[in-house]
């Protein structure tokens, strides 16, 4: 009969471990934002995003177009929730075209900061970007 207290053990830890791995894959997977939409323009006309504390939301179709300009890569999951609306989209493109004019001398460099820019504005777990 000891030797099977080892064993119940040994099932135990696993079951912890196996329970442990999961709760972290799940928690990985939520989707937070820390803005979403825009709430203000300042005196300087900067649009500023509004503070939001949960999780991602649907994009619109012609909001989903807006974003594949850009930010294709963002849409490589089969998900359309962003931590970003078509308005901010439509703020992002904007902003990199004035961009575009510095550093599209430089693809690479113009790449970077749109992959950037994209993951900082629009990524569904934005908190931890």
């Amino acid at each position: 009969m000891s030797s099977r207290t080892p064993l119940r053990s040994t099932a135990f830890g696993f079951h912890i471990l196996i329970a442990t791995v999961l709760l972290t894959l799940i928690q990985s997977s939520k989707q937070d934002c820390i803005w979403y939409g825009v709430c203000n323009t300042n005196i300087y006309k900067h649009s500023q995003n509004c503070p939001y504390n949960g999780t991602a939301k649907e994009m619109p179709q012609d909001g989903l177009e807006l974003l594949k300009r850009r930010c294709g890569f963002l849409l490589e999951n089969s998900e359309n929730k962003f931590c970003c609306d078509k308005q901010q989209v439509e703020l992002l493109n904007k902003n990199v075209e004035l961009a575009g004019n510095f550093l599209d001398r430089c693809p690479s460099c113009m790449e970077n900061l749109v992959r950037h820019i994209c993951q900082f504005t629009c990524s569904p777990n934005n908190l931890n970007s």
